[in-house]
């Protein structure tokens, strides 16, 4: 992410890995190295966005020592949190809207970097149109557009732009992008890391491959 030639990445793989606390760690860490920049972090449906990766967020500054009313102010009304140093942090759904079919509500603001959680479940075009929004205050820092994409194997856009062919072989990709698969074996936690192990054992066979092994390869049989 930190390679200046490097636009969009995308990280992911099984279940359990640590990709959202990934995204929300890194989104913080450019708010409050570059004073007065505006970040944007999407997800396709407004309710997994506040459930679950809103949630993780205020976990990551908690974890990371900041503190509410000393550090930031979160504006419940608007999805949007503003740090002390004039960095803004704005939450947003992605769905797909037919009165707004190329995305030209992104369109209203300038963002510095993305983070897209879940990406397999937000539409190509959304994100294309995101990553068209990245140019504000680059030149200020000296730093470059940044969108970084999570999810899981399965049979999507995100394997055919980012990961593998339809023949099962890694796919060569333009400078501009990179890769980082990994699983949760990888999740430092060791109590997180044998727990979810033992839960995504239970799983059917499809399920299983592709959430504890991060296969890519996987697919549903027809009786599923």
């Amino acid at each position: 992410l930190d390679n200046p030639d490097v636009i969009a990445v995308f990280a992911g793989g099984g279940a359990g890995g640590g990709k959202s606390w990934l995204g929300c760690l890194r989104q913080i860490y450019r708010r409050t190295t570059f004073a007065g920049t505006r970040g944007f972090i999407g997800r396709e449906s407004f309710t997994a966005l506040l459930d679950s990766t809103l949630k993780t967020y205020f976990e990551v500054l908690d974890a990371s020592g900041y503190v509410a009313g000393q550090h930031y102010d979160y504006n419940a009304q608007t999805h949007s949190l503003t740090f002390k140093n004039g960095s803004e942090q704005h939450f947003r759904h992605m769905a797909y809207q037919p009165r707004d079919p190329d995305y030209n509500r992104f369109g209203s603001t300038e963002y510095t970097d993305a983070f897209v959680d879940e990406a397999p479940e937000v539409a190509r075009r959304a994100c294309q149109v995101l990553m068209s929004r990245l140019r504000y205050r680059h030149a200020e820092h000296g730093i470059t557009p940044e969108l970084l994409l999570t999810g899981n194997p399965g049979q999507h856009w995100i394997k055919d732009d980012y990961v593998m062919d339809g023949q099962g072989n890694f796919i060569d990709l333009p400078a501009h992008m990179r890769r980082v698969l990994f699983t949760v074996e990888d999740n430092p936690d060791d109590a997180i890391r044998e727990q979810y192990k033992r839960t995504l054992g239970y799983l059917d066979e499809y399920d299983r491959s592709r959430l504890l092994y991060g296969d890519w390869t996987s697919k549903p049989k027809a009786e599923r």
